[in-house]
């Protein structure tokens, strides 16, 4: 059914915006909640995402499906990947955190290299080829990133993404640091999210941060359509990403990088731009002498 717009707004004190936490329990469902810090006159001016769920996210995928033209004897070899569900979380005003080199994950102990039972073995081999010096047109390696991405259904996922590129050169590039990227889907996690009902607002109902909370919620009561554009504005940074094959990834990297198809989930009907009401600031503090 989803949320009808205007919702019942939960506003926190601004203070608290970058600190926000729901709270991780193995029994609750995985999912995720947008922040959005309003500013003086009451509008959206930043968004966060945090999760909340099982704190230990967990992902088991054959190797060959990370690193592109892997010797045979790494075909039975699968990288598995175990880390608290915050490395997960994007930066502000972004759906995907950045590029990190697989060699990385596996020296800092997140990534490890397991049999087809589960069991563990050497990641030297591995390590060996994920190491091996090359230039960037060479495109060897890997690595891998989070993204919380929408579905044709107008769902919500966290995916696992990798690219066939070591990170030194990602992660330098201005092509690659944005979160409409082609990448391979290694994995995805449903993601519960309140959502609106599709009406005037589209996509998650966030949750609001205030230096006066008591101001804000005043204020949008009295003008409840005064962030409805700025909330859709927001809703459109989840994308239905570009999904590539391994082999497809790697010819794109050789080439000029054209732009890519990622596109909206939530995309609102146009609305007329909200007016800048003016918001009286109240008398002002007196010292009493």
């Amino acid at each position: 059914m989803g949320t009808p717009y205007p919702a019942d707004w939960q506003i926190h004190l601004e203070d608290g915006f970058d600190t926000f936490d729901i709270g991780h329990t193995a029994d609750t469902e995985r999912g995720l909640v947008v922040l959005s810090r309003l500013d003086e006159n009451h509008r959206i001016t930043g968004f966060r995402i945090v999760f909340f769920g099982p704190d230990e996210l967990k992902v088991r995928i054959p190797l060959n499906t990370v690193v592109l033209a892997l010797p045979d004897a790494f075909d039975h070899q699968y990288l598995e990947l175990i880390c608290p569900l915050r490395y997960a979380n994007p930066d502000q005003d972004r759906t995907a955190t950045e590029w990190v080199d697989l060699g990385q994950l596996i020296a800092d102990g997140i990534a490890t290299v397991t049999d087809e039972n589960g069991d563990e073995v050497s990641d030297k081999p591995l390590m060996a080829i994920l190491q091996m010096p090359g230039t960037e047109k060479q495109c060897m390696g890997a690595s891998v990133r989070w993204a919380v991405i929408g579905t044709s259904q107008g769902t919500l996922e966290l995916q696992l993404q990798c690219l066939p590129m070591q990170g030194k050169y990602l992660q330098k590039k201005a092509h690659f640091k944005g979160d409409n990227i082609v990448s391979v889907a290694l994995g995805s996690i449903p993601m519960n999210v309140e959502l609106f009902d599709n009406k005037s607002a589209k996509g998650p109902v966030p949750l609001l941060f205030s230096q006066n909370p008591e101001a804000a919620l005043a204020f949008l009561t009295s003008n409840p359509n005064a962030i409805l554009t700025d909330i859709n504005d927001v809703n459109t940074s989840f994308l239905i990403p570009e999904n590539l094959s391994l082999s497809d990834a790697h010819a794109y990297l050789r080439r000029k990088h054209r732009s890519a198809k990622g596109r909206p989930v939530f995309q609102p009907e146009k609305q007329p731009t909200a007016k800048r009401v003016r918001v009286d600031a109240g008398p002002s503090m007196d010292s009493g002498t």
